[in-house]
């Protein structure tokens, strides 16, 4: 008997503490400057789904939130897998709207380009989880993104 009502209260302690998990209902946008690092994952498929043989291998990325303007400076591969392969620095620039992510926190920007990138903030906001989600028009890729 004595177990059975431990049980009870044990399970009525639970059921009372709990809380609903909500998802966030308001969307805060990104503010400020950060930089980053890139790699794209999958060059060498990427070649051979598209036959492409121009693709960007990693970068580095400026993004300024509050001016909704990104800047680049990509390591382009030419003829990739091939014996006269090559590569050239290109320098892109960019801008982008922001919107609410597909996770809770996290902030969706698209390029005019219609490419996607999905933003998780991190560490108080100072480090921000970057993912190429647009596999129809990037080469699939991640960054860790550090605020300026």
């Amino acid at each position: 008997m004595v177990a059975l009502s431990v049980a009870v209260v044990a399970v009525m302690g639970f059921s009372l503490s709990s809380q609903k998990i909500h998802a966030q209902s308001t969307f805060t946008p990104l503010t400020g400057k950060c930089g980053m690092l890139y790699n794209n994952s999958f060059v060498g498929f990427e070649v051979q789904k598209t036959g492409l043989s121009g693709m960007v291998a990693n970068g580095l990325q400026y993004y300024d939130f509050d001016a909704g303007t990104s800047s680049s400076s990509r390591a382009q591969l030419s003829n990739f897998g091939l014996s006269n392969a090559s590569m050239t620095q290109v320098v892109r620039s960019h801008t982008f709207t922001q919107a609410q992510g597909p996770l809770p926190g996290s902030v969706q920007i698209t390029l005019e380009t219609g490419n996607i990138i999905n933003i998780l903030p991190v560490n108080s906001g100072n480090t921000l989880l970057i993912q190429f989600a647009d596999a129809s028009n990037v080469t699939p890729g991640q960054g860790v993104c550090q605020k300026i």
